[in-house]
């Protein structure tokens, strides 16, 4: 049974929800959950409240419990395993998918309009950053 959105996103509280049934959803994936487990192999209770407060801070200013490198960390796992723009259009389409699941309403919006922004900019780099890397600018990766 799917629940209809009710609200606008007011809260931490509200994040925590839609981080933890995105990735309830993502790590087991087929397309893009090997990404997680596999390459990365993520720990989630440590992840969590990094990708909780990212979003408290871009939603909500809230700059308290964030710090992190977001590039630098995924391109280290691009270089492991590249990810592909219909990885990245998966990991988008679940994340609209918990955001929309019960949240309607301009902070929703900007959370999924930042969610592209950034799937979008992170394929590009990655794509720019192995044909570098294929070329004479093989280190490419370690001056990021």
């Amino acid at each position: 049974m799917t629940t209809q959105p009710v609200q606008d996103i007011a809260s931490i509280d509200d994040i925590q929800d839609i981080v933890e049934r995105f990735y309830g959803l993502l790590l087991n994936d087929e397309q893009v959950g090997f990404f997680f487990t596999d390459v990365a192999a993520i720990d989630l209770p440590a992840h969590l409240p990094r990708i909780v407060a990212f979003w408290n801070s871009l939603l909500f200013g809230v700059r308290a419990g964030f710090q992190g490198r977001v590039y630098e960390a995924h391109a280290a796992l691009d270089a492991k395993s590249p990810m592909r723009p219909e990885h990245f259009e998966r990991w988008l389409t679940l994340w609209r998918q918990e955001v929309d699941r019960r949240h309607a309403g301009p902070k929703a919006d900007l959370m999924k309009t930042r969610a592209a922004a950034i799937a979008d900019s992170m394929a590009k780099a990655f794509e720019t950053a192995r044909q570098a890397s294929s070329g004479d600018n093989a280190d490419f990766y370690s001056a990021l």
